[in-house]
């Protein structure tokens, strides 16, 4: 199996859907509607997912996919690392939406589901369906689904809602104010401050710094 092939196919089936999806739908705010279609959508392809990996699968397969669905989903962390350092602030098409963002943080801007779905697809279900097949295809990408939804979740909730006195959720909104707030460059991650801390972007606190709620 040639792997730069597969990975230029990718490519190229997701820079068609970026282009014809077109600059205006992902540049303005998005209505209600569409912004939180991804907590209707997602949930139903990770069932999918889950049902295409476990279904009839055997003990042995059902352990493995198991494994890969946690895979997937811890993978997601340096996934939304790698995404918001380098392809959301640096790649033209991306950082646009992006800065968007960081000008109307309170305003409903994102990535239209169907651009997301057929990314996920693209680069991650398409090729491991053509190197492993269905079953670990479908189970990786349950975990990483899962790991996106709750991405999703966490960064509407540093936004819009309050931390509802869970230490954590308090910690991510500090970090991630701080991010669209004077450093830019720091603290790309948002549901963890792992991959921050262990590649030196975690910006220290200042001692006058408020409390975000």
């Amino acid at each position: 199996m040639d792997l730069s092939k597969i990975g230029l196919k990718s490519m190229k089936r997701c820079i068609a859907v970026a282009r014809a999806s077109g600059r205006g739908i992902l540049a303005s705010q998005m209505p209600a509607a569409v912004f939180f279609l991804d907590f209707v959508v997602y949930p139903l392809l990770i069932l999918g997912c889950l049902t295409i990996a476990f279904d009839g699968s055997t003990p042995r397969q059902a352990m493995i996919n198991a494994a890969l669905v946690i895979s997937g989903y811890l993978a997601w962390g340096l996934v939304e690392y790698a995404v918001h350092r380098f392809v959301l602030h640096h790649v033209p098409f991306f950082s646009a939406v992006h800065r968007a963002h960081h000008n109307a943080s309170d305003e409903l801007i994102g990535t239209p589901t169907i651009l997301s779905v057929m990314i996920f697809y693209c680069l991650v279900y398409w090729p491991g369906m053509e190197l492993l097949g269905h079953r670990p295809a479908a189970a990786f990408s349950a975990g990483l689904l899962a790991g996106y939804l709750f991405y999703a979740g966490v960064h509407y909730a540093v936004h819009h809602l309050g931390s509802g006195g869970f230490a954590f959720l308090q910690v991510l909104k500090r970090q991630h104010a701080m991010h669209h707030h004077g450093a830019s460059e720091k603290n790309f991650g948002v549901t963890t401050v792992f991959w921050d801390r262990l590649f030196g972007t975690l910006a220290a606190r200042p001692h006058h710094a408020r409390s975000p709620e």
